[in-house]
């Protein structure tokens, strides 16, 4: 039963790569100008 685990894991271990990868990228590109803009209300006192 454990070697169908190992078997499916070896398979999708590239989906695993990509899909990690794809998060950190969303991650950066969507959490930035939301940082951006309170950092930049902070520093010009409107927030």
């Amino acid at each position: 039963m454990n070697y169908k685990i190992e078997k499916t894991l070896k398979k999708s271990k590239m989906v695993f790569i990509v899909v990690a990868v794809l998060w950190v990228i969303l991650s950066i590109v969507l959490v930035s100008p939301i940082t951006v803009s309170i950092v930049e209300a902070t520093t010009n006192r409107y927030f």
